[in-house]
């Protein structure tokens, strides 16, 4: 029997549930208790600037003016990967904005 099964409720799959189902089977077979916890998953500064092409510093400084929303472990800070998406989105948007005017200008000529 495994000790560990690890789920992403987000993306649960069909096969998913009978890996959960037979976890805890084998469990009830030997008698074991089953706790279940949720984690969220986070990453370091240095990978959430990986993810982006954008430097540890740019991330760190965005988290000090409250850009970037992250929580301090100790001395070291962790992104929600949710945080990730929303930030990565916005500024794909910001961007998308940005670049609208010269998009329009070379496709209808202005």
């Amino acid at each position: 029997m495994r000790d560990t099964l690890t789920i992403n409720p987000a993306n649960l799959s069909d096969t998913d549930w009978s890996a959960i189902q037979s976890f805890l089977n084998d469990a009830r077979e030997a008698g074991a208790v089953v706790e279940l916890s949720q984690r969220t998953d986070a990453m370091s500064p240095a990978e959430f600037a990986r993810r982006l092409s954008t430097s540890r510093a740019t991330v760190l400084r965005r988290i000090a003016d409250g850009t970037i929303k992250a929580t301090k472990v100790g001395t070291h800070h962790r992104i929600p990967e949710a945080e990730f998406q929303r930030f990565s989105h916005q500024q794909m948007v910001r961007m998308a904005k940005a670049m609208a005017p010269e998009i329009e200008a070379e496709l209808f000529g202005a």
